[in-house]
């Protein structure tokens, strides 16, 4: 029977293409939009790497900028992670570039650095930008990737007890709960008063390596010293989750030396960066406009050799960064069985490979007026009540087993009267993957009628249906994998739906 059920449903999703359905459901919240690479490697718990832009607006010359950027993401790849640049373009937020949206970027004279505060004038502006760090790091943590290479992170400037110059690199450190891979922080700076500042913001630094000695971006050494080491990509995926399961809301500052072959010995970039800093002076640059001039008169005083050195830490950075993500990925996931966080709920779990359903559970309370008119003044109205089980995904699931099929439910309840009664509507042979979840109210709707059965009023507390998460989806996969046929409800976010869609292309559902 619910074959025909199967056929009327996918012929009309068919006029629709999968890849519409992923575009209608890319957009995490407000301006931000996930490239379909990068959501279904979230939604399928693949590692990703976060990346940033200014370093291609206002890091490198063009071409270098897009070929260094494009062979960043390719040694992600390579490493077994799926690469996130971040940046904007036409006003958009944009997680996860295409080569033509990078090049565009690269190309652009008009893109504009983009951190905290200037977020809402390049999107109301419509302008193309570059995401610095600051930046980058609040679209990561929205769009959910704990893992960002960079080149070097900004810091305290020099002079900057005269100046207050001091980036927002820091500030976004202490605020967002994220990894961020760099050589450290950029040699044109105050890196003792920079070490300083991110212990105030609770900001977790440390070495990566067998020493504590802290990069200065293109040399090994600084004459500074990390509070702590690593000494691979496994110690500091532990690091990491370790820092995430305690909820600080910091982040963490993974410094990698620049590879040594690379590296400018430190007395000669000192005396490149004392000469760029009296040239900036004498011209009277200041502010943003600051980092890129220093890095662009470096490259002429060094003769090119601090562009080759900007590069090579770049690339190496992206490799330990990627191969961090994918050990952190391995603790997160690998470590837990496919059924995780399930519980049948008491039923005896069968092996009829029955459609999958995945949407709301919500108890209906249904007051029907005597009178005709409904007067909201706060007098008491005569009604007859009628409470029942509803929610249109649980809907579904009760009547496929009335017409004799065997589905797989699954929702979410709180841990109350009300989502037992709702598990308790539903038949004994359906295989109920709903956890009750503690602190958490059960949906439910109170719809009032007229003495004529028009609705005349509809509230609805269905909160708990955002924890039907896309970790929830693929926790099931096991179970979703045999079955001849998904069907979601609305109730789902779209990260969740984007999951669902992902799985059945994955494992060819409902086939041809």
């Amino acid at each position: 029977m619910y074959r025909k059920t199967q056929c009327a449903i996918f012929n009309s999703i068919k006029k629709t293409s999968k890849q519409q359905f992923l575009r209608n459901y890319s957009n995490y919240s407000g301006e931000i939009n996930v490239g379909e690479e990068v959501m279904l490697a979230i939604n399928s718990r693949k590692p990703v790497v976060a990346l940033e832009s200014t370093i291609i607006t206002h890091g490198m010359p063009f071409p270098d900028n897009a070929k260094c950027a494009l062979e960043v993401e390719r040694i992600v790849r390579a490493q077994g992670a799926v690469p996130a640049t971040i940046g904007i373009l036409g006003g958009k937020v944009k997680v996860g570039l295409s080569e033509k949206e990078i090049e565009r970027l690269a190309e652009s004279k008009n893109a504009v650095k983009v951190s905290r505060r200037d977020f809402g004038h390049a999107i109301s502006n419509k302008k193309d930008g570059g995401t610095t760090v600051a930046g980058t790091l609040i679209v990561a943590e929205k769009v959910n990737i704990p893992i960002f290479a960079t080149g070097g992170i900004g810091g305290v400037h020099r002079e900057a007890e005269a100046t207050f110059d001091i980036s927002a690199d820091l500030v976004e450190l202490g605020r967002n709960p994220t990894a961020v891979i760099s050589s450290g922080v950029k040699s044109i700076l105050d890196i003792p008063k920079t070490l300083e500042y991110l212990e105030t913001q609770g900001v977790l630094v440390t070495s990566f390596g067998n020493s504590t000695q802290f990069p200065a971006f293109y040399s090994r050494l600084s004459g500074c010293s990390s509070p702590y080491s690593v000494k691979d990509a496994v110690e500091a995926a532990n690091l990491l989750k370790s820092h995430l399961d305690m909820n600080l809301g910091s982040g963490l500052l993974i410094a990698v030396p620049i590879p040594e072959e690379y590296a400018i010995n430190e007395e000669e970039i000192e005396t490149a960066i004392k000469a760029a800093l009296n040239d900036a002076s004498e011209k009277g640059i200041k502010g943003k406009l600051i980092t890129p001039f220093l890095l662009e008169r470096i490259a002429v005083i060094t003769r090119g050799r601090s562009l080759i050195a900007n590069v090579a830490l770049i690339k190496n950075n992206a490799r330990v960064a990627a191969d961090i993500a994918v050990q952190y990925n391995k603790l997160i996931y690998d470590s837990k069985s496919e059924s995780d966080g399930f519980a049948d709920n008491g039923r005896q779990v069968n092996d009829s490979k029955g459609p999958v359903i995945v949407g709301g559970s919500v108890v209906d309370c249904c007051a029907t007026l005597k009178s005709s008119e409904l007067v909201v003044d706060g007098r008491t109205q005569e009604a007859k009540f009628r409470i029942s089980a509803g929610g249109v995904g649980r809907n579904i699931c009760e009547a496929l087993e009335k017409l004799g099929t065997i589905p797989t439910f699954i929702s979410a309840v709180g841990d109350d009267d009300r989502g037992d009664f709702l598990l308790s509507s539903i038949g004994k042979k359906s295989r109920l993957y709903v956890p009750k979840l503690k602190n958490q109210r059960t949906s439910q709707f109170i719809v009032v009628l007229d003495n004529n059965g028009e609705c005349k009023l509809l509230l609805g507390d269905g909160d708990i249906h955002k924890l039907i998460t896309p970790k929830m989806v693929l926790d099931a996969e096991k179970i979703i994998k045999e079955s001849p046929l998904i069907v979601f409800d609305g109730n789902l976010s779209r990260e969740t739906v984007s999951t669902l869609l992902h799985l059945a292309e994955k494992h060819n559902i409902p086939g041809e």
